[in-house]
């Protein structure tokens, strides 16, 4: 588990422009991939790299279809109540199976999660789905839990088997997916971090990569 998420997101950013990087906040608007570089155009301008990944959640469906490959990310919808000062009820998260959720304490704030929606991402919430934990959470502790302050839904970029797409795009090697992790995101991250590093210093990666190639689902979009 992790306490403080956004904590995590800082830590990473700060270390990675202490090594150099550069976080430069802007939209993509396509690429023009050359047999030794990637042009980038954006918003502010344009980036020439060795490589690009392309890792953007369910963002990332649209950038691929620029390439010719639309990999058929779906939108797993999960939502979350969030209890300020409540996280001393529980040392540990707690799965409540026969009911389908999670009771986690986080850093100042009990936090309850559950419920899956496939849905379009633009589609307003089904905030039910997040009311319906609370009553459910109410029969785990001995005194009731008092109103909820926050509600969350997220949009967990899914693949049809489950599984991330991590590797070169088809026909345009210099262009790395690495993105439909789901439910697993924060946990396989250094992971999938490790095996694109791999990939574009030509190193042998520590998997083998074919289960998870980008194009494997044969689906291509035109142009």
């Amino acid at each position: 588990m992790c306490s403080t998420p956004q904590a995590v997101v800082t830590a990473l950013a700060d270390a990675f422009t202490a090594a150099g990087g550069r976080i430069l906040p802007a939209a993509v608007a396509g690429f023009d991939c050359q047999p030794h570089q990637v042009l980038a155009t954006l918003t502010r301008g344009r980036l020439r790299a060795r490589y690009v990944v392309i890792a953007a959640g369910l963002g990332s469906r649209a950038l691929c279809r620029d390439l010719g490959c639309e990999p058929p990310l779906a939108a797993e919808m999960g939502y979350h109540l969030t209890f300020p000062g409540e996280q001393q009820r529980l040392a540990a998260p707690l799965a409540a199976a026969e009911d389908g959720f999670m009771v986690t304490p986080m850093a100042d704030h009990l936090r309850l999660a559950g419920t899956v929606e496939l849905a379009r991402r633009e589609l307003a919430p089904t905030w039910q789905r997040a009311a319906m934990l609370r009553p459910l959470a109410d029969r785990l502790f001995r005194e009731p839990l008092p109103a909820a302050v926050g509600r969350w839904r997220g949009s967990r970029p899914t693949l049809p088997d489950y599984l991330p797409a991590i590797g070169g795009l088809p026909g345009h090697p210099r262009i790395i997916a690495a993105f439909g992790h789901q439910h697993m995101g924060l946990t396989t991250a250094a992971l999938t971090g490790t095996l694109v590093r791999d990939l574009v210093s030509g190193a042998p990666p520590a998997l083998d990569l074919s289960p998870y190639a980008p194009g494997r689902f044969g689906r291509r979009s035109p142009g």
